[in-house]
């Protein structure tokens, strides 16, 4: 889970899609005095979607890819 200061004042950290495991507990008193905000969304709309490559490209953000086999679909899921 990201520390409150790994996003700024007032800013939002949203979940898209819905991981596996339990969210964890969190210390509120950064979040409020921060004013941020924690969301979820089981998927972006295409606006998100454009607005997050157009960050991702302005800050040079790369994916990280792992080709799978079909066979292996589940492991790929699970890693």
């Amino acid at each position: 889970m990201p520390t409150c200061g790994l996003w700024r004042p007032q800013g939002t950290l949203c979940f898209v899609g819905v991981p596996p495991g339990v969210f964890r507990r969190y210390r509120i008193f950064p979040l409020a005095s921060g004013q941020k905000v924690i969301t979820g969304s089981p998927i972006g709309s295409p606006r998100m979607i454009r607005e997050m490559l157009d960050v991702a490209a302005r800050h040079k953000v790369q994916a990280i890819t792992e080709r799978f086999a079909m066979a292996k679909a589940n492991d790929a899921v699970t890693r």
